[in-house]
């Protein structure tokens, strides 16, 4: 009865070391599997990172070209409206000059 004692004793212990391996296989296995899945996630996540980025990029550019044309729109206007009121302030001066030389004419033929 020791010998078949020790015999299941045996192969009991066999059982269980091959129950342990193939548990220690699968875990490595699933910790491959979950690995693989973290790196495609990251993988991903840097791309949507760099899409974001990217959109940024080009909205920042946009709002800087528009800003920038905007500026020159008010820039030009300013110029124009300068010229415009430095001819109206001459035109304005040569017509009150011209009125008072008329008036002396006037005044010098009466």
């Amino acid at each position: 009865m020791n010998a078949n004692a020790t015999q299941n004793f045996t192969e009991v212990q066999q059982v269980e070391r091959q129950t342990g391996d193939r548990m220690a296989a699968i875990s490595m296995q699933q910790g491959r599997e979950s690995a693989g899945a973290a790196y495609a996630a990251a993988g991903t996540s840097i791309a949507g990172h760099r899409t974001a980025l990217g959109l940024n990029n080009q909205a920042a550019q946009i709002e800087f070209t528009g800003r920038a044309t905007g500026a020159e729109i008010m820039h030009n206007a300013a110029v124009d409206s300068a010229k415009l009121q430095a001819i109206s302030m001459i035109i304005s001066r040569m017509g009150a000059k011209l009125a008072q030389d008329i008036e002396k004419g006037m005044e010098m033929r009466y």
